[in-house]
């Protein structure tokens, strides 16, 4: 499982503390080129993070991740 997003996000820590804490291996990506490259819309067309991604699939925000 992958994380999209800035360690410095209170959003994408509480992404990641619920990993952890669920013990769900996960990557914490920040995207190169950051939230707003072509790469990263075609997979959350918002442009916000956090986004979580797990093989084809990807859900943004973090209540809904959650």
């Amino acid at each position: 499982m992958k994380i999209y997003g800035s360690i410095f996000s209170p959003y994408v820590c509480r992404v990641v503390l619920a990993a952890r804490y669920k013990g769900i291996k996960h990557d914490l990506i920040m995207p190169e080129g950051g939230m707003k490259t072509k790469e990263f819309l075609a997979m959350n067309p918002f442009g916000k993070m956090p986004t979580l991604k797990d093989k084809s699939t990807a859900i943004p925000e973090s209540s809904v991740i959650i």
